[in-house]
């Protein structure tokens, strides 16, 4: 018998091997196929059926669930009114109690806003996203739309303030 590319493609791509390495499993299994994956399973060139099937090839469902839930649990709410910490909370917490008890917490953020309780979510000493800063903008945009007038004046105040 003669090895012929065809054996040598086919070694290769069940066990994911070179040429040269098809060509020598081939030839010590005296050009049987089968033999010669055998040959490279003895020799650890490619893993057993057994062991191949168990290896994960990515992180599990639930290990990207967790490493997700340690991301979120790092940032943190925090409600302050004028130098004092009033709230300081793990996001995860706050979407809890955001799920759970939606109109209470709406009804509190919409009080703090009201009330000037300065809201801020903190991701990391250089990351902060503060609430009132995009309720203020966004209650801009809806004044300027609604009378244009008062659009133009709070964009002077603003002015003046820098």
């Amino acid at each position: 018998m003669s090895i012929t590319l065809e054996k040598i493609d086919l070694i290769r791509s069940r066990a994911n091997v070179s040429y040269e390495e098809a060509k020598i499993a081939l030839e010590m299994s005296n050009y049987d196929e089968i033999e010669a994956l055998i040959y490279l399973e003895r020799n650890s060139k490619i893993a057993s059926r057994s062991t191949d099937s168990k290896t994960p090839t990515g992180p599990s469902l639930w290990e990207q669930i967790k490493a997700f839930m340690s991301k979120v649990h790092a940032i943190k709410f925090v409600v302050e009114k004028e130098s004092d910490t009033v709230i300081n909370i793990p996001l995860t917490v706050f979407i809890i109690s955001l799920l759970f008890l939606f109109p209470f917490v709406v009804t509190l953020i919409i009080l703090g806003l009201i009330f000037g309780y300065k809201m801020t979510f903190i991701k990391s000493k250089t990351e902060r996203y503060e609430v009132n800063a995009m309720f203020d903008s966004t209650l801009h945009k809806v004044r300027s739309h609604v009378d244009p007038s008062q659009g133009e004046k709070s964009t002077e105040v603003s002015k003046e303030r820098l």
